[in-house]
């Protein structure tokens, strides 16, 4: 027996090879960013903290 709603599975398949299809080349994209993987880690609080707890606290000009 044929079910009544069989247009609905296949328009439910078509939709999710077309969103498989369509997020494939943001991989490539999301891969351009490894080039900027150190400072995207980086830690802000942590890394201010770091060089305040030297002997020296460390002055503006030499953050920047």
């Amino acid at each position: 027996m044929i079910d009544e709603n069989l247009w609905l599975w296949d328009a439910f398949e078509k939709l999710i090879n077309n969103l498989e299809r369509a997020v494939q080349p943001l991989d490539q994209y999301v891969k351009t960013f490894d080039a900027f993987k150190a400072e995207n880690d980086l830690n802000p609080d942590k890394y201010v903290k770091a060089l305040d707890e030297g002997e020296k606290p460390i002055t503006g000009e030499e953050l920047k």
